[in-house]
């Protein structure tokens, strides 16, 4: 599929402007959804293209290839979603720019923000030139849902604001041993990922409870090979509501992440 991407006249991509093509595709795409004018959405994408949906249109992780596939998934759900309210991001990471990963293979990436009836979110654009005359079609869209409007995270202006009358470890008894009602949600596994599921529904007001078959948190890691390090990097494992330290290494070793940023931040229960 890279093969009908290839060979593309090099000599106009370097006077191409990303921010402007960014900005063109953008504007002919909100048009285009507001309308609910699938004919002018599937003419912003290459024949080819992909449509990678988080939970936005689908309430699924679902991948999309072609014309034909991504039409039946906007007829299926475009109109409930609401799609609107775009907005593209120009920040030094996320702005528009131009991706070469081979001499005559190029994208413009780019990255905005959306609304839907429900929720908030971030998309990812890459486009690709499809002919000489300056057209830029989708090569790639990621729709991702971040936030639901109706369970607001509870961070910033609308942290927890709990009486003085109740002591914090009190009030951190009554949630481990849930005597206000029962979880809402079982996560199983107390890895790194079930934690930070649960961290994220916890300060969405899901109660949820984590359980695994290790004696104590972080035993799937701790019983490995002493040398363990994430094989992620630390921008992609930062940990919701915790971030590493700005001395922290790249690569994390296992037990640093054991010794210093989990104790106090869970609790073990048998």
């Amino acid at each position: 599929m890279i093969a009908s991407l290839l060979h593309v006249d090099a000599s106009s991509i370097d006077t191409t402007s990303p921010l402007e093509l960014s900005t063109k595709w953008l504007s002919a795409f909100e048009v285009s959804i507001s309308n609910e004018d699938l004919d002018s959405v599937l003419s912003l994408f290459h024949e080819h293209g992909y449509w990678k949906d988080i939970l936005t249109l689908t309430w699924d992780l679902r991948t999309i290839r072609g014309h034909f596939s991504i039409r039946r998934m906007l007829d299926a759900h475009l109109p409930a979603t609401g799609l609107s309210a775009f907005h593209l991001l120009e920040d030094a990471i996320r702005g528009p720019t131009t991706i070469k990963p081979l001499p005559d293979l190029v994208f413009i990436r780019f990255c905005f923000e959306f609304e839907t009836t429900h929720g908030k979110g971030i998309a990812v654009a890459f486009l690709v030139p499809t002919s000489n005359d300056g057209t830029w079609k989708a090569w790639s869209l990621l729709t991702r849902l971040d936030s639901l409007k109706a369970h607001p995270e509870q961070i910033g202006v609308l942290r927890a604001r709990p009486a003085h009358h109740e002591s914090w470890e009190d009030r951190r008894r009554r949630e481990i041993d849930f005597d206000d009602g029962d979880p809402t949600v079982l996560v199983v596994g107390a890895g790194h990922c079930g934690l930070e599921v649960a961290a994220r529904l916890t300060y969405l007001g899901v109660p949820t409870l984590v359980i695994d078959r290790n004696q104590r948190v972080g035993d799937n890691w701790r019983t490995r090979y002493k040398t363990l390090h994430l094989h992620d990097t630390i921008w992609s494992n930062q940990m919701p509501y915790l971030d590493f330290p700005k001395t922290w290494p790249v690569f994390s070793p296992a037990s640093k992440v054991l010794s210093i940023h989990l104790p106090g931040t869970v609790s073990d229960r048998p």
